[in-house]
């Protein structure tokens, strides 16, 4: 018998079968049934291990295309952060962080952090006084003493997902209905605990990762290592891919107010200062200062002026941009009311009369380039107002056609690398998870892919698939496509474009590394991980990238469903 139970409803009900006579989907294998004939007995199936549940409830995560996270992170020189950030599948990121009871507005755009904060949060942090009042409630490319890890690249849910797979070889045997239980944002969740992480996971299908907590050592870092690494994690997770277009608004609003950045990475020392041309209507500071940084900057000089010991106002002016390690000079002129009053006092009284100008200098960051954000940000919106039924808006790109059903050619203007491959092959992928939900309506389907997510991978490819931007599927990502948990055992499918290139002894490897691994690493031998059967071709329209998508089989290709965009 495959499978135990009959009767759950599938997941989810979104594509409409363009044709009748294909929109069932039919696999090789024994059905489900109610009755068992003979004078045996049916015994129940095996326990999911604890390795067994938290994989599966990685694999969901890597398909999500917005999470929120609130807890708290440590980075050196940085313990315990409270944090409160929503982070899309593409690394952009907006929330606020709290060090010592001082908070901030925290934007990840294009892997760089900027901050915006009061004055105290700057000294706590260890800045100087001048230095803090100048970062002081505008938005600052974050200094490696200010926050040295890049949220958004460690937290999008695909890079997360695929670092938390290490260490789960050591609940392969553990019953995960053993394990102890919490509550974790009001759901059951049990604890799943490794030498690098504890995983807590919803005790109930489908598994859904709730909580993660990382001891100090072994550290996650980014996919790309750097001095500063994240660790002493406690982190509450949930999916917001039903909100990813909010977060992507939320994102590019604050994203446009980057113009006049304070670049903290980038030192300028100070030099000589001096007063020109003071009299009773203005007067003009003078500075020099080098930029210490490799690179080119531009500078912005302030200062704050006295008179008497009287505040008499400010003055601000930005330089051109400066070489690397060369020397520039900029002024500011004070005209204020204040100065003018002063200075008629002080002509007109006895004694002496001293004013001041407090200055600082401040590198300008040059402002974030956001077109990719903007061509994710129209995806998100694209995708989500064809599932909703909603206004399609004007400026969705078309995804172009992609593959070919079996013996007919590929379709001229078909895509053939880059971005272009990865609407389709997440609009695939749908298609696969709701067709395999109707074949097995009492078991659990993995690796769905609700909304729009970013492919990451491939930077700098073409960009303009409507569901797609800024990266292409990966030639192999740390998790199959689909997966199908029936209790006694496991389906997996990888999802591939239906061409040539596709029909290789590569492919047929990559889906054997998938299922050596999960036998080896995830599942005990008494659940065993086979090939997908084969499925009946099936034509679905997909509302969220507005084309016809069909997916099929082929002989000699076990576990593989290809799939054309038409």
């Amino acid at each position: 018998m495959l499978g135990w139970g009959c009767g759950r409803a599938p997941r989810r009900r979104r594509l409409v079968a363009v044709s009748a006579a294909v929109a069932a989907v039919a696999l090789v294998g024994p059905g489900c049934t109610r009755v068992v004939a003979g004078q045996g007995t049916l015994d129940p199936p095996p326990a999911v291990t604890a390795s067994g549940a938290t994989y599966l409830a990685l694999l969901d995560l890597s398909g999500s295309g917005a999470v929120h996270y609130r807890g708290v992170v440590s980075v050196p020189g940085l313990d315990g952060v409270d944090v409160d950030l929503e982070v899309t599948s593409g690394g952009a990121a907006t929330g606020t962080v709290d060090y010592h009871g001082k908070p901030a507005t925290m934007l990840v755009v294009n892997r760089t952090t900027y901050l915006r904060a009061a004055q105290d949060y700057w000294t706590t942090l260890g800045q100087n006084k001048d230095l803090a009042r100048r970062y002081a409630n505008r938005w600052v490319k974050a200094p490696p003493t200010a926050f040295g890890v890049d949220l958004g690249t460690v937290l999008a849910p695909a890079t997360l997902a695929r670092q938390l797979q290490r260490g789960l070889d050591q609940g392969r045997g553990t019953p995960f209905a053993d394990l102890p239980t919490a509550s974790v944002q009001g759901v059951r969740a049990v604890k799943v605990a490794t030498a690098e992480a504890s995983y807590f996971v919803s005790a109930a299908q489908p598994y859904r990762l709730l909580r993660l907590e990382t001891p100090s050592r072994p550290r996650f870092v980014p996919p790309i290592p750097g001095p500063n690494d994240l660790a002493d994690i406690g982190l509450d997770i949930t999916d917001r891919t039903t909100d990813q277009v909010g977060v992507y608004q939320r994102v590019r609003q604050l994203a446009g107010q980057l113009g006049q950045a304070v670049d903290g990475q980038v030192r300028l020392v100070q030099g000589a200062q001096g007063f020109v041309g003071c009299g009773p209507a203005s007067c003009t500071l003078r500075v020099t200062f080098t930029n210490a940084a490799p690179v080119p900057v531009r500078a912005q000089l302030h200062a704050d002026w006295t008179g008497d010991g009287a505040p008499l106002g400010g003055c601000d002016r930005t330089a051109g941009r400066l070489g690397a390690r060369r020397i520039g000079s900029a002024t500011c002129t004070i005209t204020s009311p204040a100065w003018v009053a002063f200075y008629f006092r002080a002509s007109s009284t006895p004694g002496t009369h001293p004013y001041v100008a407090l200055w600082t200098v401040v590198a300008l960051a040059d402002p974030p380039e956001l077109s990719q954000l903007d061509r994710q940000a129209t995806a998100a919106r694209c995708a989500a107002a064809g599932l909703t039924g909603g206004e399609v808006p004007a400026n969705c790109p078309p995804v172009p056609p992609q593959g070919a059903p079996p013996n007919r050619a590929e379709p001229p203007g078909s895509a053939t690398a880059g971005t272009d491959l990865a609407a389709g092959h997440d609009a695939a992928v749908r298609l696969g998870y709701d067709q395999l939900a109707r074949r097995f309506p009492h078991e659990h389907g993995y690796g769905d892919v609700p909304g729009y997510r970013y492919a990451q991978g491939a930077a700098g490819s073409p960009t303009g698939s409507r569901g797609s931007t800024g990266g292409a599927v990966p030639a192999e990502p740390g998790f199959p496509d689909l997966l199908v948990y029936l209790g006694g055992r496991v389906y997996m499918y990888q999802v591939k474009v239906g061409r040539t290139a596709g029909y290789t002894p590569a492919t047929r490897g990559e889906v054997q590394r998938h299922v050596q691994r999960l036998r080896a690493e995830i599942f005990p031998p008494e659940i065993p991980v086979r090939y997908g059967p084969a499925i009946d071709p099936v034509t679905v329209h997909d509302p969220q990238i507005d084309r016809d998508v069909r997916i099929f089989s082929r002989p000699g290709y076990p576990g593989v469903i290809f799939y054309a965009v038409l």
